[in-house]
Order: C-alpha cells, then structure tokens, then sequence
C-alpha cells in the first residue's frame, strides 16, 4: 500500500475544517433547520380548539404536540400565537392550536 505524505500540514487542517463546516450546512439545509428558533421547521396547520371543563394548556399539549416538542415550550408557542400572559383559561374559550400536518 502507498503511504501519503502531506507536505502542508496547516493547510491540510485547514481545508478538513473548511469541508467539514460545507457538508454541516448542507446538512442542516436539506432537513430543514432553522437557524434562528434552534429547531426543525414544519409546516403547521391552525385549528379552534373550545376548552371545556377541566381542561389545562398541558393536557391540550399533550394531545397535539409533535414528538420532537417538549410540552413546557409547545405550551410557550400556544400561548404566543393566543397573546395569553398567564395559563389560565376557562371553559368555554376558544384557542388556536398548531398541529402538524
């Protein structure tokens, strides 16, 4: 077997770095990665969803958030996308919820 024998080494480096970040992006490019949120973008569906008696943002996550969300931050995205402050709600409101479609 014929060695390899590499006359510039820090140019060596420098060029396993420069491909490793290209093929890291490239990466991140085709699974749809978004920079600015630090999770995977989806395409969203809205549904009104009514609460009814002994409802909580945490059940209602529960039922509708995507396998990759943890509950505490989908909760934190209902209630963005409602201008709710707290987490109460009461019966008889009506909520938008993303889903997945």
């Amino acid at each position: 077997m014929k060695k390899i024998r590499i006359k510039n080494r820090r140019r060596f480096i420098m060029s396993i770095v420069v491909l490793l970040l290209v093929v890291q992006f490239l990466f991140n490019l085709t699974i749809g990665f978004d920079h600015a949120e630090g999770k995977a973008s989806t395409d969203y569906k809205y549904i009104s969803y009514e609460i009814k008696r002994n409802d909580t943002l945490w059940n209602i996550a529960s039922l509708y958030k995507p396998s990759y969300e943890t509950i505490p931050d989908y909760i934190k995205e209902i209630k963005t996308i409602n201008n709710m402050q707290s987490n109460l709600i009461r019966t008889g409101e009506t909520i938008i919820v993303p889903i997945i479609e």
